[in-house]
């Protein structure tokens, strides 16, 4: 009786010892299982950022490339417009000298006309202007905002990397998972604005 009393306590205690050390392992695999996720979540924030970054830079150089089309169109309209109402303006005033003082009238009344429609298509051109140079600097502005945002997020990047390789790592040993290196950021291509490409042709 005694022997199967003292049998008792052996086998209990050693449910017992097995289920603490059961508890154990798993407190272990729950806490490196958060650590890892942590882990994978910090680095998909990074990654976030760096995708607005290089967003930001496309958009950008899109908007200076159609900036510079803009400008380019605009400047030769106003040039060829400045040109064009000089010639209107010459060709009028030849009557001013007119000995007909009614066809030197009609001649000021054509010029001031010439010049009421020259001030308006030279102004509407100019805006035009204008907002394609607010368009080149809100472009520059996108992009060297975008550049900021992929140079300050690049070392960090590394970082949240390598932690997520060693929480990942504690974790497949702790659960006997063969090791997987999580997805590296793939490297998205830039695009670059006429501006840059002139530049690096340079």
């Amino acid at each position: 009786m005694k022997r199967m009393i003292l049998a008792a306590i052996a086998i209990a205690a050693s449910t017992l010892t097995f289920g603490q050390t059961t508890d154990k392992a798993a407190a272990a695999i729950e806490k490196a299982s958060t650590a890892m996720q942590n882990a994978q979540n910090k680095v998909d924030a990074i990654q976030r950022k760096i995708a607005v970054g290089d967003s930001l830079v496309e958009v950008g150089n899109t908007m200076i490339d159609e900036a510079e089309a803009e400008l380019k169109e605009q400047n030769a309209n106003r040039k060829a417009a400045v040109k064009e109402f000089a010639a209107q303006r010459k060709s009028i005033s030849k009557y001013l000298k007119d000995d007909d003082k009614s066809v030197v009238s009609q001649a000021k009344a054509d010029l001031k006309a010439l010049d009421a429609e020259s001030k308006a298509e030279l102004k509407k051109i100019d805006n035009k202007i204008k907002e394609a140079n607010a368009k080149m600097t809100k472009g520059e502005a996108n992009v060297t905002k975008g550049k900021t945002a992929q140079k300050s997020n690049s070392a960090p990047l590394k970082e949240a990397m390598k932690k997520l390789d060693s929480t990942t790592e504690a974790f497949n040993s702790l659960t006997g998972n063969t090791p997987e290196k999580p997805e590296k950021p793939e490297k998205s291509e830039k695009k670059k604005s006429k501006k840059d490409k002139e530049e690096e042709e340079d």
